[in-house]
This record gives C-alpha cells, structure tokens and sequence, in this order.
C-alpha cells in the first residue's frame, strides 16, 4: 500500500467522535456553514409534522438539487432534541448507497449496541426500540439508488427499504423523514406518510438574510441584487459567491463569472443547475488551469474521502489544494469531519460538489483515475484489516465512511475484464460488507461475479481473454503454492480448447501469446 493511502495515526483527542456511544446528534448531521437563517414557514411545518402524536409515521421531503432539505431537516431536529420531543436523532445518507440491512445496521449502532447486525430478529429489536423510545430517523439522498442515480440499486431492494421505513414507525413513538431530490414513484401516496409541499428555492427575503449571515465586505443594493440574480435563490450558490466575496471583490468576481461561462452572466440564469454550474465554475476559475483539471477528479469519489488521499490526486499542489478546500468548506461544498479512533480528516462532498464535477471531468482523465482509485480501495481496505488483527483496535468508523468509495471501485472494476483483480477485490470487499452484516450486498456481489465468471468461461463456444488470462494466473498462483497437481487438472484441458481456433473469441498475436504462456 502505498503511503499516501494509509492514514496517520492521530493520537489526539478527538472528542466530538469517540469510540464511545455517539450523542443524540451525530457528527455529520448536515447543518448550515454558519447558522440557520430563514424557512421560518418550511421550518413551522415540519416541526409540526414531527411533534404530532399518533399522525404520520414518515415525513416525505423533495425538492431540487442545493435548495436546503438537508440543512431544514438538521435545523429541525436540532430544536427537537433540545426540546426533549425526541430523545436521540439516526441520520443515514444513501448519497454512497445501500439498502435496508446497511440503514438497520446504522439504527441498531446508535440505538443499541446489543443489537447484532447478524441477528436474524434485528428488525424486530430494531422496532422495539423505536416504539417505546422517540428516535427521530433521517434517510437522506435516496434519490441516489434510483436508476440513473449515483449509486443504484435494485428495484426490490428499494421496494424493501421504502416499506421496511414505513413499517418500523407505524403506531410508533419515532419518526422517518426520507428526503429526497426528485420523486419516489408511488412513496408518497401511501398510507402512514405526510408529504410535505416541494422544497422551492429561499424567497428573496430569506435568500437576502443568508447572504448578510456570510458577513460579505458591504456592498449596493445593487451589487446584492446581483448575487441574488445569478445564484437563482438557491443557498449553495450564494455560499459559493459569498466565500469568493470574502477574497476578491465584487468586479473581480464578475470576471471570474465570464471566465467561467462567457456570456453567462449577461444573458442570467434559469435553472438551479445553471445557478450552481456559474457558481462553481467562479470557484474554479481562482486555480491554475493544472488544478482544475485536478479538482474534477474530485467525481471519481462517492459521497466523500479521507482529505489525505483526496490531497494526494495527481495534479494538486499544495497552495491550489489549500485555495480550494477553504472555499469548498466556506460555501458548503465540502464538510470536515474526524473519525475515530485515529482523529482522520474526512471531507463529505455534497451532491451540487460531485454532479458538478461529472460534468466537467473528461474521459481521459477518468480513465487515468480509475486505476489510481481502485489500487487506494483495495489497499486501504487491506490495511485496515491488517491494523485490526496487528492491534485489535477497532477502525469500523473508517470502514463505514469509505464504504461508498469500496462500493464505487469494485463497480469500476467490473468494466475492466481484469478477471484476477476483480476476484480479489470482491473477496476483499465482502470480507469488509460482513463486517455490518450487510447480506444483501455480499450476494449481489456473489451473483455479479458468478455472472462474469460465466461469461468469462463459457462451458462451450469461443473463449474471450480476459477469461483465458483469469485461467492462466489461477494456475499460477496454484504452482506458486505447491498445488501442481490441481494446477495441471485445470490446464490440461485448456490447452486442448485453446488451440483449437474456433475455441478461441479472438485471434492474432494476443492469441499466440496466450498459447504460447500456457
């Protein structure tokens, strides 16, 4: 493994995330970058929803992309816990995937540690708890395992998780918000379930005070209007152009928007995904043309990562990198956290963050980051095992931050016909996914490799390469650990199929190398 995967080990205290049981509100509870302004009337509504006894189990929140669910739902929380309404808030964001087994893994964490992921009755004790206890319940970004999302998922494994929410809170002391940026077909026509109008942009008031909470330099009612205008209401682009105010000024800025999107600026914008294309396009224009290109390669990432391994993409230096995680974390872009217990800087990126860079990162450089990104998850994930069994010292608050990244580097993976390193990867990653009992992923992972195995080596038909290779290195590996018996039963055969030319899906000199290896 290489040194810029492994983490320091940070002996320093970290007291807001400890091994010990978290407090009601978890470290990534996501709140505003400041403090909360505005949605007074969003605000009223949604606690009334969540204070009223015997109404519905689970409040259905939408609304675009960077409009403020999240920061809504923290806020509201937040006041009833202090309230006492609720005795402890369970956050779970779906932005990396998963299903229902990884959401009751993290209930029965934070609820109660008695509680195994492996227990065959967990739901059962998971709703228990729920019904005598008032929990409030927060699934975020679900929109995420849609078809077409960031990390999909199968039909029946929503299915599942949508009714399992309904059912653990029904007739219940808790409650389940589910957020989400676009509608869950047929969710919020069931019975048991509130949903809440659309989340629209802040109204100009409020899109007014969020930008004085940022404390920009003073400007003109007009210069004001002006923001307003290009961020289209939505709170993350006016963060973005407030965190740029607080180092440029307000002409600088209007260059670094027609650098960004030539005519933008004069022509307006209609869209939140306009309004949050020039905005960060602005942030991005403060880097070298080298950086940007870098900074793209932020979308290889799922949900977030380690800063030390982010820091380490090629392409960022040092002052680029330090120019652009203080704007990212002024405008909200980007969230820090540590994890336990080796106090690691972990950075969450929020979705405006990782769609934005999609968009802009280009095919060749994806290409040149997947081998990068998949060597660093295969590796780290390697390293935590070893740290486990060398020091018994528990790294499972690593392990669940970064389980989206294992998820997106093993999916990357599959494209890459490298039929050995699929293998071990999988093995790797399933030996982590049972860790939280998280069944459901392990078989799909089982069934996807029986799948590509099976194409891979067709019992009849012409042979691809990356099958015969597979082939080639098991046999390999079984000389180099004394098994020539049952490496000499598996080649034996092939090589009778291979030099056959119909036996074969691809000819050549890749062909005769392959014969020729055998």
């Amino acid at each position: 493994m290489t040194s810029t995967t492994v983490p320091e080990d940070n002996t320093s205290p970290d007291r807001g995330n400890s091994g010990a049981r978290q407090p009601a509100l978890p470290p990534h509870l996501p709140g505003p970058v400041r403090r909360f302004v505005g949605r007074n009337r969003e605000l009223e509504m949604l606690q009334d929803a969540l204070s009223r006894q015997g109404g519905p189990a689970v409040i259905y929140m939408t609304g675009a992309e960077g409009c403020g669910k999240s920061t809504l739902a923290a806020e509201a929380a937040h006041r009833l816990v202090a309230d006492k309404r609720y005795h402890q808030v369970v956050y779970t964001d779906f932005a990396g995937g998963g299903a229902l087994d990884a959401a009751a893994w993290e209930l029965s964490a934070a609820l109660d540690e008695t509680i195994s992921p492996h227990a065959e009755n967990q739901l059962q004790l998971i709703r228990e708890h729920l019904v005598s206890s008032p929990v409030l319940v927060i699934w975020n970004h679900l929109e995420a395992l849609l078809p077409g999302g960031d990390a999909p998922v199968p039909d029946a494994f929503l299915r599942e998780l949508l009714q399992a929410g309904g059912e653990l809170f029904t007739d219940s002391l808790s409650k389940l918000v589910v957020i989400t940026a676009t509608n869950l077909p047929g969710f919020g026509m069931r019975d048991g379930i509130l949903a809440l109008p659309e989340l629209p942009p802040l109204s100009d008031a409020d899109a007014r005070e969020l930008l004085e909470s940022v404390e920009p330099p003073t400007m003109s009612p007009e210069a004001v209007e002006r923001i307003l205008l290009l961020s289209r209401n939505y709170p993350i682009a006016i963060q973005a152009l407030a965190a740029l105010l607080h180092h440029f000024t307000l002409n600088d800025l209007e260059t670094l928007y027609e650098q960004a999107a030539p005519g933008a600026a004069g022509k307006g914008v209609w869209t939140g995904q306009q309004a949050h294309d020039l905005a960060l396009g602005a942030v991005w224009q403060v880097l070298a043309p080298a950086a940007r290109t870098a900074c793209h390669g932020l979308a290889i990432f799922s949900a977030g990562a380690m800063e030390r391994l982010v820091s380490q993409m090629e392409g960022i230096d040092a002052e680029s990198w330090r120019r652009f995680r203080l704007l990212a974390l002024q405008s909200g872009l980007m969230a820090l956290e540590q994890v336990a217990p080796l106090a690691i800087p972990y950075l969450r990126f929020h979705p405006v963050l990782q769609h934005f860079t999609q968009r802009y990162l280009t095919r060749d450089n994806r290409y040149h980051l997947h081998g990068w990104y998949c060597g660093s998850y295969l590796a780290l994930q390697k390293w935590i095992k070893e740290q486990e069994q060398r020091t018994s010292r528990e790294l499972t608050g690593l392990r669940w931050c970064e389980l989206p990244n294992y998820r997106r580097a093993f999916s990357l993976l599959l494209s890459s016909q490298q039929l050995t390193l699929i293998q071990e990867y999988a093995q790797v990653l399933g030996y982590t996914l049972d860790k939280f009992g998280l069944q459901q992923e392990i078989e799909q992972i089982n069934e996807l490799m029986r799948a590509l195995l099976q194409t891979a080596l067709p019992k009849e038909g012409p042979l691809p390469r990356a099958g015969v290779a597979f082939m080639l290195d098991q046999v390999n590996k079984m000389l180099d650990t004394g098994k020539g018996q049952q490496a000499l039963s598996i080649l034996q055969p092939m090589c009778q199929r291979i030099e056959r030319d119909d036996q074969l899906a691809y000819q050549g000199d890749d062909a005769e190398t392959d014969r020729a290896g055998r």
